[in-house]
């Protein structure tokens, strides 16, 4: 059963939790981001490769999302990720859309792309349009690498709902995410983007942003 919550939370609440205990909360976040970006490191050595797939993975949750246009009850769970993405017409993404989300040089991201098509990580059309490629031998290290990103960002909702005084652990919300996880991981990995290209336009490297944070 979904999570629910009787308590009214307004943006104002937020905001306010997040002023009064800002030392607090900045240290969840950079530790959820820690173990975010080690995890995809660990697979691209470079975190620029890794927002690259970020970019093409958010449209396919969103594309499993809209599922729920035609079926109000469509299945949008990590247990039913694998059959969605068979069931889905995969969204495609020409290098200038990609460019425009994460902020990277064009050719910095053809070349990226190019790599990482050769790895198999994506697929190509005749149009030069790409799509994300889940192959079945990289299928477990996938779900390895979301079971670690479940865990790491319900980590991070409990503790911060500790400060609301919302009784939810780290399993409820584990569960949550699992349950509806398209929804959940469409506005996640929105946000990463988000706050990725942010850093990009401050610094160009964002590789230099994952080394600040192992110093920490």
């Amino acid at each position: 059963m979904p999570v629910e919550i009787k308590k009214k939370i307004l943006p104002e609440d937020i905001s306010s939790l997040l002023t009064k205990n800002y030392s607090d909360s900045m240290k969840e976040f950079y530790e959820m981001q820690s173990g975010f970006l080690s995890s995809r490191y660990q697979i691209h050595k470079n975190i620029e490769s890794s927002n690259i797939l970020i970019c093409f993975h958010r449209n396919v949750h969103l594309s499993i999302i809209r599922q729920r246009e035609i079926n109000l009850d469509y299945n949008i769970s990590l247990d039913s990720f694998l059959n969605n993405i068979n069931n889905i017409d995969l969204p495609t993404q020409k290098i200038i859309s990609v460019v425009n989300a994460i902020g990277i040089p064009k050719e910095t991201v053809r070349r990226k792309i190019k790599k990482l098509e050769q790895k198999g990580y994506l697929f190509s059309g005749k149009n030069k349009e790409y799509y994300w490629n889940l192959t079945a031998k990289r299928k477990d290290i996938f779900f390895d690498l979301m079971s670690n990103d479940i865990s790491i960002i319900s980590k991070f909702v409990s503790n911060i709902t500790k400060y609301l005084n919302l009784n939810l652990t780290q399993k409820t919300i584990e569960d949550e995410i699992k349950l509806q996880f398209s929804f959940y991981f469409f506005h996640f990995l929105n946000c990463q983007l988000a706050w990725f290209k942010m850093w990009q336009t401050k610094i160009s490297d964002i590789d230099l942003i994952f080394i600040a944070m192992q110093a920490l």
